[in-house]
């Protein structure tokens, strides 16, 4: 996946996004500080990355800072793979209506983009995608000990509602929630357009209404704990089966998860002592698999674990540590 890319900020990858209809096109988002600079790039490749080819620097990413333990940055539109949304650092938020080929500055300059959802459904009257969005206020990343960022700014956390029409305004932009010493580090969408959930640095919060309404989620661990991990896969009609956990905690299986839109959270048993490593190391992703019930996969410094028995065990499959 790497062939040909030598270059510091193409090897820390930030984000990457994979065409829905087309395996082969592949685009890889990176950046690293270089001579006490930030260097970035955006790379398509239409192989699968065996060749790689970069589309722009004009995005600044940054693959070895801090909010590499958030949510995806860069993303393919599911209802018009044509569209594709990225987010950078401090330069805001960027669209191809091209298939990542030629990028366009649309909005946020100056605020800090951790994390964007396409909703499962259009806008229900102008048919056109919608994005919500996810920013962090710098604050927060000293308070919880993550580390300066290559270029600091100065904005609240923010999610964002946005329309990407086709016509003469092709972005309608709207500010949902803003709170104050408050970051959004991930999310996923629930069954319907309006219903999301989001990993947070004060927990976690449902939004319905567009965003215009929220609350923040009674998880059974302390309201205020950094979350970064959030995944969810199809469960029924009404409900998706969302699962969460803190990025570190004092419980040996820290694994939340809901079935009922958000409205009551469950401890996922098991435990992973047997396998001589623990699960609350750090845990920055989750990934339910969406064709097997019992299976689910996370990441944390250990590398990746998954479990095949709806969490009664637990297996590392990927050792990243020494």
């Amino acid at each position: 996946m790497n062939s040909g890319l030598t270059d510091p900020d193409a090897m820390a990858v930030r984000s990457v996004a994979v065409h829905p209809g087309n395996s082969s096109i592949v685009l890889r988002a990176g950046g690293s500080v270089v001579n006490g600079k930030l260097q970035s790039g955006l790379w398509r490749s239409e192989d699968g990355g065996d060749s790689w080819k970069l589309m722009t620097r004009e995005i600044d990413f940054d693959g070895s800072g801090p909010t590499t333990l958030f949510g995806e940055v860069m993303m393919f539109c599911p209802h018009d793979p044509n569209i594709v949304v990225a987010g950078g650092e401090t330069k805001g938020l960027f669209i191809s209506r091209d298939a990542g080929k030629t990028w366009t500055h649309s909005a946020l300059a100056g605020e800090r983009i951790t994390s964007m959802a396409f909703s499962p459904k259009p806008d229900k009257n102008s048919k056109a995608p919608t994005l919500v969005v996810g920013t962090f206020d710098d604050s927060e990343l000293k308070a919880l000990g993550l580390g300066n960022p290559a270029t600091p700014v100065e904005a609240p956390g923010r999610i964002y509602w946005f329309t990407l029409t086709t016509g003469e305004k092709q972005i309608k932009q709207s500010i949902a929630a803003e709170l104050e010493d408050f970051g959004i580090t991930n999310m996923v969408f629930d069954t319907e357009r309006n219903f999301v959930n989001l990993a947070t640095t004060r927990g976690v919060f449902y939004t319905w209404v567009h965003g215009a309404m929220h609350a923040r989620r009674k998880l059974g661990t302390s309201s205020d704990r950094l979350f970064t991990a959030i995944g969810a896969r199809p469960f029924d009609k009404w409900s998706k089966l969302t699962c969460a956990a803190p990025f570190s905690s004092d419980e040996q299986t820290p694994i939340y998860f809901t079935k009922e839109r958000s409205r009551n959270w469950s401890l996922l048993s098991g435990t992973s002592e047997k396998e001589g490593f623990t699960l609350n190391a750090g845990i920055s992703c989750l990934l339910p698999d969406s064709r097997d019930n019992n299976r689910l996969y996370l990441c944390n410094r250990h590398g990746i674990i998954k479990t095949t028995d709806n969490g009664k065990s637990y297996k590392l499959v990927l050792k990243t540590t020494p």
